[in-house]
């Protein structure tokens, strides 16, 4: 259960405006993630800097949604912001409390001349990353509403190296930006900007909608989105876009971005859950033991991995996929696997 909330809302004309008009600071409660959000030239583009270092810089930012790129010729109206404040105790995870602590800036965005179409972004600010996700409330769906791409595009202002997750593969990276070009970068993804700056990419709350993976593949150092949607007719959210931040990777580890982005746990009676260490079956594949015994995903190894549970306090065994035949194809080699 969550408690101690404290919730300011402030409805304001603007946000903390720069020296031009239309383009506004979002910050975090320290103020050292700071978000410049500009519509320069009717164009929707961002800023990102941590800890006085500019991450990235005027980038594109917005969608295509039923043709209409709104990312050019647009208009913001309707800015807000709120302060969240709360500490809740978690079911399992890191830590047994965690602070969920953050400003909300949320702005409606519009085509010049047609306000009828429209969408509104909303931020989230920690004090170690951000967040963003698109909002269609019910005056902003007409009929059927298709988000065609993600149009946002993160312009580094330098190269940088990062490792990302690979399906049943090993990890991909580490990979020099400038080196490679890769079209289909899955998340969660690291990148390492500076020996003192890190940052990771990830999603938070995917209910309707399948992840999107990172598009590394234009010959300079940006990144896009890739994202797959289906037609909605009524009102809908799309997933939290996740930036953790950190001066070491271990900040990103110990980062609860996710699990505050994400929903509340929906269980009333959260008694039967039971935290612990869990071995898995697949980590010990083919591992030949002392005495000869070859690890295999069969019942004499299961046994031999309860037993070993047992004796050293790890409370949980993980029977993956392949126990019972192959899961994907006609091998049970798991570097083999496509899927």
């Amino acid at each position: 259960m969550k408690f101690k909330v404290s919730i300011l809302f402030v409805i304001f004309l603007g946000l903390i405006s720069c020296s031009k008009p239309g383009t506004f600071l979002l910050q975090s409660p320290n103020k050292q993630v700071q978000i410049s959000v500009s519509n320069k030239d009717n164009r929707s583009l961002f800023t990102a800097i941590y800890l006085g270092d500019t991450l990235f810089k005027h980038s594109p930012l917005g969608l295509q949604v039923n043709t209409i790129n709104f990312t050019g010729d647009v208009s913001y109206t309707d800015f807000s912001k709120s302060d969240f404040d709360e500490t809740w105790k978690t079911v399992d995870g890191k830590f047994s409390t965690i602070r969920n602590y953050y400003n909300e800036y949320k702005m409606k965005v519009s085509k010049t001349g047609n306000p009828q179409q429209f969408y509104e972004i909303v931020f989230r600010l920690y004090n170690k990353g951000f967040a963003y996700r698109y909002n269609f409330p019910s005056d902003a769906v007409k009929d059927s509403m298709l988000i065609d791409k993600e149009l946002t595009e993160l312009s580094f202002k330098g190269d940088f190296t990062y490792w990302a997750y690979n399906e049943e593969r090993h990890n991909l990276g580490p990979v020099i930006r400038s080196e490679k070009n890769i079209e289909k970068v899955l998340i969660p993804t690291v990148m390492q900007l500076a020996d003192n700056r890190f940052m990771a990419i990830h999603e938070a709350e995917i209910v309707d909608f399948a992840p999107f993976s990172v598009n590394a593949s234009s010959d300079n150092q940006s990144i896009r989105f890739n994202t797959s949607y289906s037609a909605r007719n009524e009102p809908f959210k799309t997933a939290w876009r996740v930036f953790m931040l950190g001066e070491r990777v271990g900040d990103l580890v110990e980062s609860n971005l996710l699990v505050n982005l994400n929903e509340p746990c929906k269980i009333e009676d959260t008694s039967w859950i039971k935290p612990g260490k869990s071995m898995w079956d697949w980590r010990v594949w083919g591992y030949k033991a002392p005495d000869g015994f070859e690890y295999g995903l069969n019942t004499e190894s299961h046994k031999r991995l309860i037993d070993f549970a047992s004796k050293n306090n790890v409370q949980y065994l993980l029977i993956d996929a392949d126990w019972y035949g192959p899961e994907f194809s006609k091998t049970s080699d798991p570097t083999s696997y496509k899927g």
